[in-house]
């Protein structure tokens, strides 16, 4: 009885022994494979990391990767934004035209009237040189006529001292 149960308690302590050996061989064959994920996760994460990148930017790009909200936005939103841009130049064009219109309009009326004013003031000169060469001969035909006068008194006192 006394052997039976040392033979038990020693199989018990064998099957005790052998499951914790079994147990510690399983744990680390899973920490060894457990290391083993996290080396390739981070060497594929630190490789990929860049096509990552780069795939996701290009997909962006491409508009394979998109959400309904930016779906929604680009089929309505963006189509009323054009044309309201549109209008919006269209107006600003319509307006600039109607200014060059008015600007020209009032210029064009400017340019008369400055044409006018020179023309009037041509006309003012030439009408004083008119009235000065008019002056010019009034004044040379009365030193003339003076001269004359003059000329003809001489000649009458002349004659007449010759008389006496």
């Amino acid at each position: 009885m006394e052997t039976q149960r040392l033979e038990e308690n020693r199989a018990r302590k064998s099957d005790e022994v052998d499951r914790r050996n079994s147990q510690m061989r399983l744990t680390k064959g899973i920490m060894q494979a457990t290391e083993k994920k996290v080396i390739a996760r981070l060497f594929a994460k630190n490789f990929l990391s860049k096509f990552k990148r780069d795939t996701m930017r290009t997909m962006i790009d491409l508009g394979a990767l998109r959400r309904p909200v930016d779906l929604s936005t680009g089929a309505t939103f963006v189509p009323q934004m054009y044309n309201q841009i549109q209008f919006d130049m269209q107006q600003y064009h319509d307006h600039q035209d109607q200014m060059d219109e008015m600007l020209n309009e009032s210029m064009c009326s400017i340019s008369i009237l400055h044409k006018q004013s020179i023309v009037k003031e041509l006309n003012k000169r030439q009408e004083r040189k008119k009235e000065e060469m008019r002056k010019k001969r009034q004044e040379e035909d009365e030193r003339r006529q003076r001269k004359e006068r003059r000329a003809a008194l001489r000649e009458k006192k002349r004659l007449e001292d010759l008389k006496e």
